[in-house]
């Protein structure tokens, strides 16, 4: 569990990253691609996952933009709280980390509203940057291309961002 300082500095980071995103334009944008791939390329390939999406049809170029800017608010945020080129988090990390959020949430499925809530506050609770995740959603949110997507495919995305939050903070938090 955070405590308020750790909370206020974490939402400092998150103001300063968000502002770094507003002004971003192209080669601003090439040289976040380029770190992203020499540090973290997980997200680059979650990146081209999203573009498949978006050249099947399943995203509009707006959703898909909106996504990208999600990803580089993670990996700046990351770059901002710790050594970005310390590790890379591997495929499949994310992939066995995935399988079990998604197994938790098929088994809240099971359970009644009251447990699924507090089922879901004690799993965002061991989440060392969970406002992160919660300002993750929350912009989300407030874009109107994921207003317009498909609810499975806003939740699908929304457990990926909280899976690579976590296999970050798994890999490159000393804790």
């Amino acid at each position: 569990m955070t405590d308020i300082n750790e909370d206020n500095e974490e939402l400092e980071v998150l103001q300063t990253v968000l502002s770094k995103i507003d002004k971003l334009e192209g080669e601003g944008k090439d040289s976040i691609f380029t770190s992203i791939y020499e540090n973290q390329p997980l997200i680059l390939s979650m990146m081209m996952q999203y573009e498949d999406h978006m050249d099947q049809g399943n995203l509009t170029e707006e959703a898909f933009n909106d996504i990208n800017d999600l990803l580089f608010i993670i990996f700046l945020f990351f770059e901002h709280k710790t050594n970005i080129s310390k590790a890379q988090v591997s495929q499949e990390a994310f992939q066995k980390k995935l399988e079990l959020n998604l197994s938790f949430v098929n088994y809240l499925t099971e359970e009644d509203q009251a447990t699924q809530i507090e089922l879901s506050e004690a799993d965002l609770n061991k989440m060392h940057f969970k406002n992160l995740y919660l300002s993750l959603t929350q912009i989300a949110d407030d874009c109107s291309s994921f207003q317009k997507l498909e609810h499975d495919f806003k939740a699908a995305i929304f457990l990926e961002m909280k899976t690579l939050i976590e296999c970050m903070e798994a890999t490159l938090l000393d804790t």
